[in-house]
This record gives C-alpha cells, sequence and structure tokens, in this order.
C-alpha cells in the first residue's frame, strides 16, 4: 500500500497551496532544509501525517472504506476517489493516501 504522497501530487498544489503546506510543517528561512533530498522528506506527506493535517484543521475526523469497484473513501463527511479510477489485477483496493491527499488539497487550496 503505498505509504506517502508522489512529487506529481505535490505539483497539483497552487503556489498558495505549497506555500500554506510550508507553514504546516514549518518550512521557513530558518527551518534548515538545505537539500531536494530533505526538502521531500518534508513535504512528501505520509498517511499519518495526511490524517494529523486534517484533523488540525477539522472538528473531528472520521474515516471509513469499502473495498469496492469504485474505490472511494469516506473521510469527514465527503466521499474521496483512491485512486483516478485505475486499477490492476492484485493491486491494493485501498489507496487511502490518495484519497487523504484528495481531503488535503482541498483544505490547502480553501483555506484563508
Amino acid at each position: 500500500m503505498k505509504q506517502h504522497i508522489t512529487i506529481d501530487q505535490l505539483n497539483e498544489l497552487s503556489e498558495k497551496g505549497k506555500e500554506r503546506l510550508h507553514v504546516h510543517v514549518g518550512i521557513g528561512p530558518y527551518s534548515g532544509i538545505d537539500s531536494l533530498e530533505k526538502y521531500l522528506d518534508v513535504v512528501l506527506l505520509s498517511i499519518g501525517e495526511m490524517i494529523e493535517f486534517l484533523v488540525s484543521k477539522g472538528k473531528n475526523f472520521s474515516m471509513n472504506y469499502d473495498r469496492n469497484p469504485d474505490m472511494w473513501t469516506f473521510i469527514n463527511g465527503k466521499w474521496w476517489p483512491n485512486s483516478k479510477g485505475e486499477t490492476k489485477a492484485g493491486e491494493d483496493y485501498l489507496k487511502i493516501a490518495d484519497a487523504l491527499w484528495s481531503a488535503c488539497v482541498e483544505v490547502l487550496e480553501r483555506e484563508e
């Protein structure tokens, strides 16, 4: 099962969304991040980090999932696609990282 977002997923964010993510993960002028590798270690969020982010932005957090051909995960009262509808025989249907990232993107792009 996928555990982190990808660089491509990170690049889905607008510049404003990336700035908000940087604030959340503590990236600033004095953060000591001096290489691309260190930067990616911080911003390519894991499943746990995405859950922590969503909890920090909402009053409560709930998540349910179902192994079905539609591949959706229920997070905070909304259904999220787990993958872009692409599956292969034997692939794990639970793409929770993708569903959580979709929820994070929505929060990061809408924050004031």
